[in-house]
């Protein structure tokens, strides 16, 4: 049996970034090369107040000229993000995702961030869900379907697009 989705649960899968607003980007672990995350999350007395993503950097501070080294983040970033609680479903986070066009989203319990949410992390997931889907089919009908009766499960299997 397949494990639900919570949506808490993949924010915690990844190391997710805060910065805080007086941070100057270009000092930053945002910036760092080793890390692969596109968003921040920003905390100012333990609250989210902002995200900062790939997305800011280049239209809010490169685009405009501006010096990551003398920008700080509450400048550039988006305040006030759109955040989705811990124990959402797949359904729910892809539908806020989709429909408003976010690649990240931030993950909360009540007022504490749990982590950041990659729209590609949701891909792994409905891939992940799809294949399990199919292997439940697979499996159900190779119960059903023996030699005797003149299915080759055999061939079906290796024309079986996800292996």
């Amino acid at each position: 049996m397949t494990k639900k989705f919570v949506a808490g649960e993949l924010a915690l899968k990844r190391p997710s970034l805060s910065l805080q607003p007086e941070d100057v980007i270009g000092q930053s672990e945002f910036l760092n090369p080793r890390r692969h995350s596109g968003a921040a999350a920003v905390i100012e007395r333990g609250r989210l107040v902002g995200i900062l993503t790939e997305r800011d950097l280049l239209k809010r501070v490169l685009a405009r000229g501006f010096d990551p080294n003398a920008t700080r983040v509450k400048d550039v970033m988006s305040p006030n993000p759109a955040i989705i609680p811990h124990d959402s479903d797949l359904k729910t986070t892809l539908q806020i995702m989709t429909q408003s066009g976010f690649r990240y989203l931030p993950v909360m319990n009540n007022y504490s961030f749990v982590g950041m949410i990659d729209v590609r992390d949701l891909y792994i997931e409905i891939q992940n869900l799809m294949e399990n889907a199919l292997n439940t089919q697979y499996a159900l009908f190779s119960g059903m379907v023996s030699e005797p009766y003149g299915g080759d499960i055999f061939a079906i299997r290796q024309n079986y697009p996800f292996r």
